[in-house]
C-alpha cells in the first residue's frame, strides 16, 4: 500500500490492526521492517512493541530509523494532551523545545502540531491524515535516555534556549562554528552530547508530565529530586526502578529529597514490590586512592584511617537510600569500608534481598576479623538470595559455608544443624579476582560444594600478570601444589541443576587437573579459557615451556574423555584446547555451538603431540615415545618448528598423514556454529561437516603448518560418503563463512562457491591469506558474480517468484583496481560507518576489500544527510 493512497485506505482500528499482525510479535526484524512501510503498519507494528522500544530496537538484526520512533513519541504527546485552552505550540514552550520549521520528512509530527478539528482537511503541503488511534507514547514507559542509541534531533527538533555551558562546549570543540541556520540553531550543537542529553531530558519530562502513573523505570537525577520528582511521587503508580545518577559533592538537600521521594512512593501505593535501586553512575568514587602514599609527616596507620574516612563519607548516603526502600531486592557494594560490620546498624532488611554484588576484593584481609564474621551472619540472612557476585580476595571466602554443607551431610555438626541452609536459593553466582588464580579457584571449588543443591550457573573471570616475580611470590609457591587451588571439574557434590559454567583464566597457565565433570548431569553450557604460554629466558627460547618445573607436566596432561549428552555449547580457549579429548565430541550429540580457538604458538613441540588423534597418528608410526628431537621431526612432516625447507618452499603436511586424520568419528546433527581458530585445526578432516546439516556459522582460521582450503579437494569425498545426498545440500541453512590465513586459489575458492552456492550465505570473509595464495580480488568479485548468475537462472528455471536470499556483504583484505572494479561493475563509496548502515539497512551488498569499499553500479544511491556529514 503506498503512502499517497494511505489518506484514503479505510482505517482499521488499532485493535484489529494488532491481530492482524499479532504472529509478528516475536519476530523482531519483520516487525521493524514493517514499522516504516506506511502509517498503515505504523500505527499497528508500534503498538506491538510493548516494552522499551529504542532498547530492543538497539538489539534487533535490522534498524529501522531510530529518530521516528523519537518523531512517535512527540506526535503522539502533542496530538493527545492538545486542549483547547493549549496548543501543541504552549506544550513545546513549557518544556523548551521548537520544531523545525521544515516538517516534510515527518508529516505525523506536521500534522500532530495542528489542530486536532482540521486532521481531516488538506492543505497545500498535502493531505492531512487521520487523527491517531492511539497515544504511542504511553508504550513509552522506561525512561532511560542514557540507554538510548545516538540521535540525530537535528532534522526536527531542538532547544529554544540553549544553557550556555553548552554554547561553549560547542565553540571550544568547533571555533568556525557558524553563527546558527535557518531555525536561529549553531548545527554544531548537534554534535555536542551536552545538547543532545538536554533534548532527551526534556523529552522525558513530557512523559512524565503527562503519563507519570505509567512509568515503570526512570534515570534519576538527585539533583533534580527536589523539583522534579518529589512532586510526582504521589502520581508514579507503576515506578518500579530507578537508575539513580549523582554528583561528585552531593548536598544533604538533594539526597534528602530523594529519600523522601523513595518513601512518599511506596507509601503511596503499598501493593505494589519495593523500588529497585540501580546505583552505578558516579557512585565510586576513582579519585580517592585505597593505595595511595601516606602525607608528610603521617604514619601508615593515619593514611588508612584518613582513607577510610574519606572513603564511607562518599558511600554512606548508598546506605540511606537502601534504607528508604526498607526491604531491598537488589543492592551493589562497592568500596565501603567495613560494609558488613555496619549495614547492621541501618534499618534494612535483608528478607527479600535476591540480588546483591560486592566487588571489593580488599574486604577479607583479614579472614578471621570482624568484618569476615559480619559477612557471614549477613548471608545468612539473605534468605532469598538468587544471584550473587563477588570479588575474591581470599581464598577461603566460602570456607565457612562449605565446611556447613559438609556438617549437614554427615550429621557431624550439632542437631540444629540439619534445619539450617546458608543461601539455600542461590541460582546463579559470578566471581571475579585480580589477586590470584588460585584464590579464585578455591572459591569456586567451596561453591561447588555449599551451593550444591540449587546453583545452576557459575561465572568466573580472573586475571594476574604472570612474570618471574609471581612465580617465585610465596602466594605461588603456596597454592602452586595445592590440589584444591589446581583442580576442577572433578566435584565432591552433585550439581544437579548446573547447566552453565563460565570460566575465564585467560593468563593463567591451567589446571593441574582437570575432571570429567560427570556430577553435573544437567550441563548445557562450558567455556573454559586459560593458558598464556610463558617462556623460559634461557634454555629453548622457541619453544614455550609449561609452568612450574619445565621437566614436569603434570599441568599439559590431556582432560579426560568427556560424557555430556545435554551439552549444547563448547567453547575452549588456549591451552584447554590442545588438551581437549576431541573423542569426547562423540556424546555431544545435542552439541549446537563449538568453538575451539588457540592463539598459541605453532613450534609447540612438547604440547602439540599431546592432542589425543594426534597423539595416535604418532604412535601408529612407533614414535609416541621417542625422544624430544625424534618427536621434532615427525612434528616437522605436520609442519610446525620449521616451517621451511632448506631450498625455502614451505613443508605441506603429507598425503599419508592426511588420510590418517579424523574420518566421521562422531556426529554432530545439531551443530549451528563451527569457530576452529589455530594450529590444532589441521587435525580434522572436514568430512564429518556432512553429519551437521543444520550449521549456519563456520569460521575457521589457520594457524601453524600452511594448508590449501580444507573443502578444496574434498567435493567427491562428501559425496562418496553421503550416499546420493551431495555435501552442498548438506550445508543448505550456511549463512556466515570465514575463511582466514589459509592457502586459496582461484580454483579453489570457485569449488567453494560451488559447495555453498545452495544455502542462504549472508556474509562472507576471506582475509589474510597465506603468500602462496594466487586468488585475487578481482577472481574473487567475479565468483560471485558468476554465482548471481546461476542463482538467477535455477530461479527462472524454476519459475520461482522470489530468489534465494544472496549474499549481504564480502570482507577481504584483497586489492581493487579502479579498472578492475569498473570491468565488475562495482563502484567505490565512501568508508565512513554512515554509509555502511545506510547500505545495509536497505539490504544492498557491500564489498569491504582491501582498498575500500563497493557496491554495484545498481545499487548506487545518494542522501543529502549523509554526504552533508562527511
Amino acid at each position: 500500500m503506498p503512502d499517497d493512497a494511505d489518506s484514503t485506505a479505510v482505517q482499521l482500528p488499532n485493535e484489529c490492526l494488532c491481530l492482524i499482525l499479532e504472529h509478528l510479535q516475536d519476530d523482531l526484524s519483520t516487525l521493524h521492517a514493517l514499522l516504516f512501510v506506511n502509517r498503515f503498519f505504523f500505527r499497528a507494528a508500534v503498538a506491538l512493541i510493548w516494552t522499551d522500544p529504542l532498547s530492543r530496537l538497539r538489539d534487533s538484526t535490522r534498524k529501522p530509523s531510530r529518530e521516528k520512533l523519537i518523531v512517535v513519541l512527540l506526535a503522539s504527546l502533542l496530538y493527545h494532551h492538545q486542549t483547547p485552552s493549549r496548543s501543541a505550540s504552549d506544550i513545546l514552550n513549557e518544556f523548551g523545545l521548537r520544531l523545525k520549521s521544515d516538517l516534510s520528512a515527518y508529516p505525523l509530527l506536521r500534522d500532530a502540531v495542528r489542530n486536532r478539528s482540521s486532521s481531516h482537511s488538506s492543505t497545500s503541503d498535502g493531505p492531512n491524515y487521520s487523527g491517531m488511534t492511539m497515544d504511542y507514547s504511553r508504550l513509552f514507559t522506561i525512561l532511560r535516555p542514557d540507554d538510548w542509541p545516538v540521535i540525530f534531533y537535528k532534522q526536527f527538533v531542538s532547544l529554544q534556549q540553549t544553557p550556555a555551558s553548552i554554547k561553549e562546549q560547542s565553540t571550544e570543540e568547533s571555533p568556525t562554528a557558524s553563527a546558527g541556520c535557518a531555525d536561529g540553531d549553531d548545527d554544531n550543537l548537534y554534535w555536542v552530547q551536552d545538547y543532545r542529553e538536554e533534548i532527551e531530558q526534556r523529552i522525558c519530562a513530557m512523559v512524565l508530565r503527562f503519563h507519570s502513573n505509567l512509568v515503570k523505570e526512570v534515570l534519576f537525577d538527585i539533583r533534580k529530586a527536589k523539583d522534579t520528582f518529589l512532586p510526582l511521587a504521589n502520581r508514579m503508580a507503576s515506578l518500579r526502578s530507578m537508575y539513580i545518577v549523582r554528583p561528585t559533592v552531593l548536598p544533604d538537600e538533594q539526597l534528602q529529597a530523594t529519600v523522601a521521594f523513595i518513601q512518599q512512593n511506596q507509601s503511596a501505593f503499598p501493593a505494589k514490590p519495593r523500588l529497585r535501586l540501580e546505583l552505578e553512575s558516579g557512585w565510586t568514587d576513582y579519585d580517592i586512592d585505597p593505595y595511595a602514599p601516606p602525607l608528610p609527616s603521617e604514619t601508615e596507620k593515619a593514611r588508612q584511617i584518613r582513607v577510610r574516612d574519606a572513603l564511607w563519607y562518599f558511600a554512606r548516603p548508598k546506605l540511606l537510600l537502601y534504607e528508604a526502600v526498607g526491604l531491598p531486592s537488589a543492592m551493589q557494594v562497592y568500596r565501603i569500608p567495613g560494609f558488613y560490620t555496619r549495614v547492621s546498624q541501618y534499618q534494612i532488611g535483608l528478607e527479600r534481598l535476591t540480588e546483591f554484588a560486592d566487588a571489593d576484593q580488599d574486604r577479607l584481609d583479614d579472614i578471621g576479623g570482624n568484618e569476615a564474621v559480619a559477612m557471614r551472619s549477613f548471608f545468612e540472612r539473605c534468605i532469598n538470595l538468587e544471584e550473587l557476585a563477588l570479588a575474591v580476595g581470599n581464598p577461603q571466602v566460602f570456607s565457612w559455608a562449605a565446611r556447613h554443607r559438609r556438617q549437614r551431610y554427615d550429621g557431624s555438626g550439632p542437631p540444629s544443624l540439619s534445619m539450617q541452609t546458608i543461601l539455600g536459593k542461590l541460582r546463579k553466582l559470578s566471581l571475579h579476582s585480580i589477586r590470584s588464580f588460585h584464590y579464585l579457584i578455591c572459591a569456586m571449588n567451596d561453591a561447588f560444594v555449599a551451593f550444591s543443591d540449587t546453583l545452576t550457573s557459575i561465572h568466573a573471570t580472573g586475571y594476574q600478570q604472570i612474570n618471574a616475580i609471581t612465580l617465585s611470590s610465596p602466594s605461588w609457591m603456596e597454592f602452586r601444589n595445592d590440589p584444591k587451588a589446581n583442580r576442577f571439574g572433578d566435584f565432591a557434590f552433585l550439581l544437579p541443576c548446573l547447566t552453565c559454567i563460565d570460566i575465564n583464566l585467560k593468563s593463567f597457565p591451567g589446571f593441574q587437573l582437570v575432571g570429567s565433570f560427570s556430577q553435573c548431569p544437567a550441563l548445557r553450557t562450558l567455556r573454559i579459557e586459560s593458558g598464556k604460554v610463558v617462556y623460559e629466558p634461557q634454555r629453548r627460547q622457541e619453544r614455550p615451556v609449561p609452568m612450574f618445573n619445565p621437566d614436569r607436566e603434570l599441568e599439559f596432561t590431556l582432560f579426560p574423555k568427556w560424557n555430556m549428552p545435554q551439552l549444547q555449547s563448547l567453547t575452549l580457549q588456549g591451552t584447554a584446547v590442545l588438551r581437549f579429548d576431541y573423542e569426547s565430541l562423540e556424546s555431544m550429540v545435542r552439541l549446537e555451538r563449538l568453538v575451539l580457538r588457540s592463539d598459541l604458538w605453532t613450534s609447540m613441540h612438547r604440547y602439540f603431540w599431546r592432542i589425543p588423534r594426534l597423539s595416535a597418528h604418532l604412535a601408529a608410526s612407533d614414535t609416541l615415545y621417542a625422544n624430544d628431537e625424534d618427536l621434532t621431526d615427525i612434528l616437522r612432516c605436520y609442519g610446525f618448528g620449521n616451517d621451511r625447507d632448506s631450498d625455502g618452499d614451505y613443508k605441506y603436511i603429507s598425503d599419508t598423514l592426511e588420510n590418517r586424520k579424523w574420518n566421521n568419528t562422531w556426529t554432530l546433527p545439531c551443530l549451528k556454529t563451527l569457530v576452529l581458530q589455530g594450529p590444532q585445526i589441521c587435525v580434522f578432516d572436514f568430512s564429518w561437516l556432512a553429519g551437521s546439516p543444520l550449521l549456519t556459522t563456520l569460521l575457521l582460521t589457520l594457524e601453524g603448518a600452511p594448508r590449501r582450503l580444507p573443502f578444496a579437494n574434498l567435493s567427491h569425498t562428501f559425496s562418496a560418503n553421503s550416499g546420493d545426498v551431495s555435501f552442498d545440500s548438506r550445508l543448505s541453512h550456511l549463512t556466515q563463512l570465514s575463511i582466514i590465513q589459509w592457502i586459496i586459489s582461484w580454483d579453489d575458492f570457485t569449488r567453494l562457491l560451488a559447495m555453498v552456492s545452495g544455502s542462504p550465505l549472508q556474509g562472507l570473509i576471506v582475509e589474510n591469506l597465506h603468500e602462496k595464495s594466487t586468488l585475487t580480488g578481482a577472481q574473487l568479485v567475479r565468483a560471485i558474480h558468476d554465482l548471481d548468475t546461476q542463482h538467477t537462472q535455477e530461479a527462472q528455471e524454476r519459475q520461482e517468484i522470489r530468489m534465494t536470499k544472496s549474499l549481504r556483504y564480502i570482507t577481504s583484505d584483497l586489492s581493487l583496481t579502479k579498472e578492475e572494479s569498473d570491468l565488475a561493475g562495482l563502484t567505490q563509496i565512501p568508508g565512513s560507518e554512515a554509509w555502511g548502515l545506510y547500505y545495509h539497512k536497505r539490504g544492498k551488498r557491500i564489498y569491504s576489500m582491501g582498498t575500500g569499499y563497493f557496491v554495484r553500479h545498481t545499487d548506487v544511491v545518494s542522501d543529502p544527510w549523509i554526504e552533508e556529514r562527511e
